[in-house]
């Protein structure tokens, strides 16, 4: 099985959701604080470290 970290539309109640009815939930998790998470562009996700 493929696992997959959602964000933005895909996350429940987002435009895309839709797309995955169906596909198993394997957990729900949080970011840590020390982390954000940015947008290289549409296909990009990416994460940094931060004080």
């Amino acid at each position: 099985m493929t696992h997959m970290l959602l964000n933005g539309q895909a996350m429940k109640a987002g435009l895309f959701h839709h797309r995955l009815q169906g596909a198993p939930l394997v957990r729900k998790t949080r970011t840590a604080p020390c982390h954000r998470a940015l947008l290289r562009g549409v296909e990009r996700p990416a994460g940094r470290e931060v004080n």
